[in-house]
């Protein structure tokens, strides 16, 4: 970080009212270093609930079915969307249903007359939706949709693929967004892949059938989940900020929000 020493006391700028000696005034965009309260909605598999848990925030997967992780503390098995309404979350990231949405499967509305399903679907997701709208951070996660649920749901934000967080497969990957940015790519192998037959580049396409064929399906790649708890578990903020002394050592506090920064 970029620091300015400005002696025995404040620079005056802040009218800063912090006790103790040995302030500087700090510059550059910085991280705060915040616990935070996540849920990760309709996920069993714990694959993204790890990566951010890795960086210490109390993350918790949430499912109807049982966890598949291995750490059933930090699963909640009940309704996602009771569990989203029952508490102040300072990051959602939702996985809702897609199997009626996804333009794969399309051609099955008409033929199976599955309409009623398809609106049970949309009026689920729509939840997350709503969730968002009332300026609460959360990032819904689903395949391509099919014209009739983007007319109901609203368009995405950003599409996604495996081979651009190193993995060597592509799965189009939808996100709707709020108040989170674009999720950034982290490596890049489309070239390698490309290389690849497309059963392998395409292998969760062709994955056969099985009474297990939907979890995997469904299992968020290790690349994506790590990127969005790198990219979006680290609260940035561009305020100034002040070195003070606690517990014995400096700290770098945010003069506007009075957060702890990570040095």
């Amino acid at each position: 970080m970029n620091l300015r020493y400005n002696g025995s006391k404040c620079s005056g700028l802040y009218n800063c009212t912090i006790q103790r000696v040995s302030y500087y005034i700090l510059f550059n965009q910085s991280k705060i270093n915040q616990n935070m309260k996540i849920l990760i909605a309709c996920e069993e598999s714990q694959t993204v609930c790890k990566e951010f848990r890795k960086l210490g925030h109390e993350a918790y997967s949430c499912d109807l079915q049982d966890q598949s992780g291995g750490f059933p503390e930090w699963h909640i098995k009940d309704d996602a969307i009771k569990v989203l309404n029952s508490q102040k979350w300072d990051l959602v990231i939702a996985h809702p249903p897609c199997t009626r949405m996804a333009n794969s499967g399309v051609m099955w509305l008409e033929k199976r007359n599955l309409w009623d399903d398809l609106d049970k679907a949309i009026s689920f997701f729509n939840e997350f939706v709503k969730y968002g709208k009332l300026g609460n951070k959360i990032a819904i996660e689903n395949p391509i949709p099919h014209k009739y649920a983007v007319e109901k749901i609203g368009k995405y934000n950003q599409v996604i693929q495996p081979y651009m967080f190193g993995h060597l497969e592509r799965k189009a990957t939808c996100l709707w967004l709020f108040g989170l940015e674009s999720l950034k790519e982290t490596k890049n192998v489309f070239k390698e892949m490309s290389s690849l037959p497309k059963s392998e580049q395409q292998r969760i396409h062709y994955c056969p059938p099985g009474p297990n064929r939907a979890k995997i399906r469904s299992k968020t790649f290790e690349g994506i989940a790590e990127a969005m708890a790198n990219q979006w578990g680290i609260e940035y903020c561009s305020c100034s900020f002040v070195m003070i002394m606690r517990d014995n050592k400096q700290r770098a506090v945010c003069s506007e929000c009075k957060k702890l920064v990570q040095e």
